[in-house]
């Protein structure tokens, strides 16, 4: 064994990273005795990609796509003699830093396809099996509420109908809610206002306020599959004939979900409310309508709604700005990074013109959680890599 270890660090490493952000780090080996080497590199890459198959055995069909939104890299060792080419034994310790492209989309895993972003170090050897080691990290594509039309208004849902089929039509049942929003965040209790009428001579066995997030994988051959999964719900109890129940701010509470995916063009993300009101076990009436789900949450009343101002340091808070990338070239010693001096400091590079949103506003920095639907073994295509982490409002709201 030539090389004993190899392994990518992110420093400073942010649980969730953003677009026009820079990400660095340092590759660590420890080589054990002179090898032939040509290279050392290190890649930065995001990929979508979606698979599914239709039919078995000699008629089944493989659909799929992908598409790439990060591909960048960087040599950051190579040989002083390349003729010779060989990287001496010792331990070494080589930075590097990247900045992600601005619109690129979330972090995603879904039951046909994923969107995965990941660093990769490769030591080239000569004549022999690489060495590589990887490491994936998450990004948010952030959804702004308070700019977002369609989450602005309220959310109305009103409906009066009938259960039952042909001769034995019974009913009606009125549905009536009226929430202040449309949309909410990551762990937000959203609130839910309204009331089920049981106008009927049928008891109602119980009604339901679920939120659903709906998936369409596009393949390359015009071809879509398309899921859907229930993101929260809450429960109510049995309506008597002529009674009514009222939900007066009844949580329903919103877990760590992709926001929107935003810059993907193979898979297109809805997120819908349903009210629900269900007679025995198979008659029931319902309406739907169409939710969303953001990283940033409405001001309250009286609070102002800044003018997003443009920014070269990502978003402001979360994760704090970074101020020291390290340089591509170099042996950094056991000891670790020297000190940032002025010409270490590569400049900001801001974002093209335009506004780019305040995160936070004077709401309290928000945590981060693990993707909801990951820790179902069925929405995950391989292990290959972690569940990806949300900003999450569970910990501050």
């Amino acid at each position: 064994m030539t090389v004993k270890s190899i392994k990518v660090e992110l420093h400073p490493e942010y649980p969730v990273y953003f677009g026009w952000q820079i990400i660095s780090g340092i590759v660590r080996a420890e080589v054990l005795q002179e090898i032939s080497c040509k290279d050392v590199k290190v890649t930065c890459s995001g990929k979508a990609k979606v698979r599914w198959t239709e039919g078995s055995g000699k008629q089944q069909l493989v659909f799929k796509a992908k598409e790439k939104y990060v591909n960048l890299s960087k040599i950051v060792w190579t040989p002083e003699i390349p003729e010779r080419g060989k990287l001496p034994a010792g331990n070494y310790a080589w930075p590097f830093s990247f900045q992600l492209p601005q619109d690129i989309p979330s972090s995603f895993e879904g039951t046909f396809g994923f969107i995965r972003y990941k660093v990769k170090a490769n030591i080239n050897i000569s004549s022999a099996y690489d060495k590589k080691h990887s490491i994936y990290f998450s990004v948010c594509c952030p959804v702004d509420l308070n700019y977002d039309d369609n989450a602005k208004s309220p959310l109305k849902m009103v409906k009066t109908d009938t259960y039952g089929c042909c001769c034995c039509v019974k009913g009606p049942v009125a549905l009536n809610f009226n929430c202040q929003y449309s949309g909410a965040v990551s762990g937000e209790k959203f609130k839910i206002r309204g009331e089920v009428a049981n106008q009927g001579r049928k008891e109602v066995t119980n009604s339901t306020v679920t939120i659903y997030q709906k998936v369409t994988y596009r393949s390359g051959k015009s071809k879509n599959k398309k899921t859907t999964d229930q993101v929260c719900k809450v429960t109510r109890g049995a309506i008597a004939p002529g009674d009514r129940d009222f939900y007066v701010d009844v949580p329903l509470e919103i877990p760590a979900v992709v926001p929107s995916l935003k810059f993907c063009n193979i898979m297109e993300l809805q997120y819908i409310i349903e009210i629900k009101a269900t007679f025995g076990s198979y008659s029931y009436v319902y309406e739907r309508v169409p939710f969303n789900i953001g990283t940033i949450p409405f001001v309250t009343e009286g609070e102002n709604v800044p003018i997003p101002a443009a920014r070269g340091d990502a978003f402001v808070g979360f994760p704090p700005p970074i101020t020291f990338a390290p340089p591509l070239t170099g042996f950094v010693p056991e000891g670790g990074l020297p000190a940032a001096g002025p010409e270490m400091r590569p400049p900001m590079m801001g974002p093209p013109a335009g506004p780019m949103m305040e995160p936070f506003y004077n709401h309290p920095v928000p945590g981060t959680e693990d993707c909801y639907f990951c820790g179902n073994i069925r929405m995950r295509l391989n292990m290959k890599s972690p569940a990806p982490k949300y900003i999450s409002y569970a910990s501050v709201m």
